[in-house]
């Protein structure tokens, strides 16, 4: 299908033009390893942040909201490229030998639709529903009845649930299987306030952050340059 050719390259178009410390380089495409095209990227070291959290449970705050604030520059940064990840979770941040955090797996991501259309992506699940938006489970009904497809203010949702599994070293909704997680978020709940990773109630200043990313109006979610702001005064602040 030639169209659906089409949009998939312009993706991955748009993914080779990144450029940012903290956003997963493009080299290209293998065709060897089964049906579909593999999208070939840098090993990273250390793996998936889930994964080395788990590895360094003893991880100091600091450098948990180091790996924060990168999250948060490579985010800010494809917003400001007009792009949109679409699939922000523990699985899809890699972490590289350096212990730097870089944004991978754009399989999801979208372009804004008053540049460039509607994404080839849209058509997938958007994201593990831990890390998810509930609004993106909506449909909207009416003419040609769709789902909510996903937006910087979903990012924004995701990026919580993110601050949420580094600061505390558990996935959202850490106590339930999908099921019970997919009717939680159906009924507007959104994950507990779990215990931090030193065993401390997650700080208040922290939680505030990730209660506004997780706001049920999706406008009223601060941007990611927020948050990046935010992150970056929490490094700067004298220890």
């Amino acid at each position: 299908r030639s169209s659906t050719a089409q949009m998939f390259c312009r993706e991955l178009s748009i993914w080779a033009r990144l450029d940012h410390a903290n956003v997963l380089p493009f080299y290209g495409i293998a065709f060897e390893f089964g049906p579909l095209p593999a999208i070939v990227g840098p090993w990273a070291e250390n793996g998936t942040l889930g994964g080395y959290l788990a590895r360094n449970p003893d991880l100091p705050t600091r450098d948990r909201v180091q790996l924060l604030f990168e999250v948060a520059s490579g985010l800010y940064y494809l917003h400001s490229q007009m792009v949109i990840h679409g699939d922000l979770t523990g699985t899809n941040v890699l972490i590289d030998g350096m212990g730097k955090a870089c944004l991978a797996d754009f399989g999801l991501a979208t372009i804004h639709q008053e540049f460039l259309g509607t994404s080839f992506f849209t058509s997938s699940s958007c994201g593990n529903v831990r890390w998810a938006a509930p609004e993106l489970f909506q449909v909207l009904e009416g003419e040609g009845s769709h789902s909510i497809i996903c937006s910087e203010e979903t990012d924004v949702y995701s990026y919580g649930s993110i601050m949420l599994q580094v600061l505390s070293g558990q996935v959202p909704f850490s106590d339930s299987n999908i099921r019970q997680v997919n009717a939680k978020v159906a009924l507007g709940h959104r994950p507990p306030r779990e215990t931090g990773w030193n065993g401390q109630p997650i700080p208040d200043v922290y939680w505030h952050l990730i209660e506004g990313c997780w706001d049920k109006v999706p406008r009223k979610r601060p941007s990611s340059f927020e948050v990046l702001e935010f992150m970056c005064s929490q490094l700067t602040q004298p220890k």
